[in-house]
């Protein structure tokens, strides 16, 4: 190759290089700008959020006084095997758990695979039980009380609030999330927002040095 085409062709791959700098540079800056701050604090709070409601999970699904059948009759009052939209937000009521129509209505939507408007059991099961395998084996364990009197000890029943407090405070965490994307960002934006080094993918480290940035 002539010196002086050599040369030029340094100068160019150079100036490309820069170029690549430049916009990376640019994408990770506008990571913290105010605009995006909502964002990123959103996200945080729904990570935060179901952490707790993990951990919440495992304790209830390891209490040695309850049953998975106990909890679902206290929704399922007339023993018919479903449970209805209408007596689901009844039962948050009825447990002193203050939610909105639209977060609990998401919840159920969210467990009610099939959208018929009947929560079984197994959905039921599914919105209560944890990752950890060892402790849906325990909760699995548990036999329940006798028919119509569900049994669920203080501690028990405590840590089942907490399940659905915290379940529906997700619900509204997530459509939080959604707004944000919706009204400042458009999903194009977003990813660009993580792929600081616009690589075309987003790593676990990317989206965890930004959530804790």
């Amino acid at each position: 190759m002539p010196c002086d085409e050599e040369s030029s062709y340094k100068d160019e791959h150079k100036s490309q290089a820069s170029q690549k700098k430049q916009t990376a540079s640019k994408r990770e800056f506008s990571v913290y700008s105010p605009h995006n701050a909502q964002l990123l604090e959103a996200i945080k709070n729904q990570l935060h959020l179901e952490s707790n409601l993990e951990e919440y999970k495992r304790s209830f699904a390891k209490q040695k006084d309850f049953s998975l059948l106990d909890a679902y009759r206290m929704l399922d009052t007339t023993d018919k095997c479903f449970v209805t939209l209408p007596e689901f937000k009844d039962a948050f009521k009825d447990l002193g758990i203050l939610a909105s129509p639209q977060a609990i209505e998401a919840l159920y939507e969210r467990y009610n695979k099939n959208g018929d408007g009947k929560l079984v059991y197994s959905e039921f099961c599914a919105m209560l039980l944890p990752k950890e395998v060892s402790a849906v084996y325990a909760a699995y364990s548990k036999k329940a009380s006798e028919k119509f009197v569900p049994v669920l000890s203080e501690k028990a029943m405590g840590a089942f609030k907490k399940i659905l407090k915290e379940s529906v405070e997700l619900e509204a965490a997530g459509e939080n999330v959604r707004k944000t994307l919706g009204t400042q960002l458009d999903s194009r934006t977003a990813f660009q927002e993580f792929d600081s080094q616009g690589k075309g993918y987003i790593c676990f480290d990317e989206v965890r040095l930004q959530i804790l940035w």
